[in-house]
């Protein structure tokens, strides 16, 4: 009998270990499960090339790089999807900027705005500039960085129209397209404020919508972002505020991750404690600018609902926030080497005409498959999703894949 009651007690004990630090999906009565049925494979796909690392998109196109582990022969690519008209993705190009040429950091950040990508290739401090002529695409430009730049130059990038900002972890340079002659010039450089003391990664993460950029900025106590807007008389960027969470003595990633759309910004801290949790969930954060369009107020904070945690394994809700119109994506992925998670998904939120944020998906690579791997990038545009998963399988070969989810039902357009 005291045998019989150990092992009960035992298995008790296991129960309230696993509830504790592995959590679990809950009812999910108010938030459902996807597994996206859509994957997109490159057509040349090989062993090993991380297809997905990074994925962007704009309009009807979907651009997806890749990461071959060190010691393959096989040049780093972004690839390029368009839509068809019965809703089929196309690959209409693959971009190599520098064939033969060893790049390690070449598409760890890129980005899309209507005809135009930028690719960042960190192992040779280069931008390149890609644009569309009807159905072709080519290099229009190599940007060199400014002589000051720091050694994580292209650390993160953003493009809108004819503006780039690319961060360094020192600063957030900016580029801009001349009208007549479409090149491209070197304009200035975003930094701290002079007096600004404990900065650190000023650039980690950068945004840009229209005449407004966000920078998300590492500090010695935790992190803020910072808002420069442009001025339409001088054309110059002037520093309009800094964000930080309301009630939280340290921010220890917040500002790892920033996006904006329009007069909205949602940025990530991977690191936050919820609570009186031993490991960190994570959160992001919704701002948004008042009618004055002088200030900027924290609106929400969004959680995940259903998370799934490995034993001792932060969970890193926050790793990389995407904004569009009333949509927010947040990936989750764990960013520990000594301790196992056991996913890594996108959870989306949507604000309704009350100014709610609800979280209405949590969005998984595979139902069949399940690994802690997961997603490890994600894309929101025009009531798109796109989800990039480096191990996922084609034939079992582990090439990776963009699994696309499609949500006519949610408003994640752009405001005009």
């Amino acid at each position: 009998m005291f045998r019989r009651r150990s092992v009960q007690l035992f298995f008790l004990f296991i129960s309230v270990i696993t509830i504790v630090f592995y959590g679990g999906h809950g009812l999910c009565k108010n938030f459902a499960i996807v597994y996206p049925r859509t994957q997109i494979f490159p057509t040349d796909a090989q062993r090993g090339i991380e297809f997905g690392f990074n994925v962007a998109g704009d309009g009807n196109t979907l651009i997806a790089s890749t990461n071959p582990r060190i010691g393959l022969s096989i040049d780093v690519a972004v690839y390029v999807y368009t839509r068809s008209e019965n809703n089929q993705w196309l690959q209409q190009a693959k971009l190599i900027p520098r064939a033969g040429r060893v790049s390690v950091g070449l598409g760890n950040s890129i980005d899309i705005s209507g005809d135009t990508i930028v690719v960042v290739d960190q192992s040779h401090s280069s931008v390149y500039v890609f644009v569309r002529k009807e159905s072709n695409w080519t290099l229009q430009a190599e940007l060199p960085p400014p002589e000051d730049a720091g050694v994580n130059f292209g650390r993160d990038i953003a493009i809108d129209g004819d503006t780039i900002v690319v961060g360094d972890n020192e600063a957030a340079h900016i580029y801009v397209r001349q009208p007549g002659t479409r090149s491209w010039l070197y304009q200035t450089k975003l930094v701290a404020p002079a007096n600004s003391e404990g900065y650190f990664a000023f650039g980690s993460s950068v945004d840009i919508s229209g005449d407004i950029i966000v920078v998300g900025i590492g500090k010695s106590n935790g992190g803020i972002a910072s808002v420069f807007v442009r001025n339409p008389r001088t054309n110059a960027w002037e520093q309009q505020a800094e964000l930080m969470p309301q009630r939280i003595k340290k921010q220890r990633g917040f500002g790892g991750s920033v996006s904006i759309d329009a007069n909205r910004i949602v940025i990530g801290d991977y690191r936050e404690l919820l609570g009186s949790e031993p490991v960190p969930t994570g959160a992001a954060y919704v701002f948004e600018r008042n009618s004055n369009k002088n200030t900027w107020l924290q609106t929400a904070k969004l959680v995940p609902k259903g998370a799934r945690k490995g034993f001792l394994a932060p969970y890193g809700f926050g790793t990389r926030t995407v904004l569009k119109g009333n949509v927010v994506a947040v990936l989750a992925k764990n960013y520990s080497s000594l301790f196992a998670g056991l996913e890594a998904p996108v959870y989306l939120f949507e604000c309704d005409s009350k100014g709610q944020w609800t979280q209405q998906v949590k969005m998984l690579p595979n139902r069949s498959f399940p690994n802690e791997a997961g997603f490890a990038s994600v894309a929101v545009w025009n009531n798109t999703i796109a989800a990039g998963e480096i191990f996922a399988k084609k034939q079992e070969i582990i090439t990776g894949a963009v699994h696309i989810l499609d949500i006519p039902n949610m408003n994640s357009q752009s405001p005009n």
